[in-house]
Parts: C-alpha cells; sequence; structure tokens
C-alpha cells in the first residue's frame, strides 16, 4: 500500500512540475510571438497587439503563481 501512495505522489509532484515549467515558458512563447510580428515601422495597431500581449502574460504569470503556491500549500498540508 504504501508503494502505491508513494507512486501517486510522485505522478501529482510531475504534474506540479510540469505546470510550473509551463506557467515559466508561457511568457517565453507570448514574448516569441510579439517579436515574430514586430516590423520595422511600428503602428499603432502594432503596438495595441503587442500591449494587449504583455497584459495577457503578466496576468497568466500571476494568477499562475497564486494557483502554484496555494496547490502547493494544499498538497504539503494534506501529506503532512
Amino acid at each position: 500500500m504504501g508503494n502505491f501512495l508513494g507512486l501517486i505522489e510522485s505522478v501529482f509532484t510531475l504534474m506540479f512540475l510540469g505546470l510550473s515549467a509551463r506557467a515559466a515558458l508561457g511568457p517565453l512563447m507570448i514574448a516569441y510571438q510579439m517579436d515574430q510580428g514586430l516590423q520595422t515601422d511600428v503602428d499603432q495597431t502594432q503596438d495595441l497587439r503587442n500591449l494587449l500581449l504583455a497584459i495577457i502574460t503578466s496576468m497568466g504569470a500571476f494568477f499562475g503563481g497564486e494557483v502554484l503556491l496555494k496547490g502547493v500549500a494544499r498538497i504539503l498540508d494534506y501529506f503532512n
């Protein structure tokens, strides 16, 4: 029974590591998309598009961090 519980715990640990890796790579992917759309003559439409992508990135990073903090605290409390 103990081995099975350890297996379940490692699966959840790997899921949280995957989630944190995706949270770290998300802003980089959005920055890459912004860089792909960059033109030599920047107009107002492109500025607003990049601003929107930056807002989405910052909100995603903030809420992703909050989710990770609360989720890890719950998992640690459960297994303690």
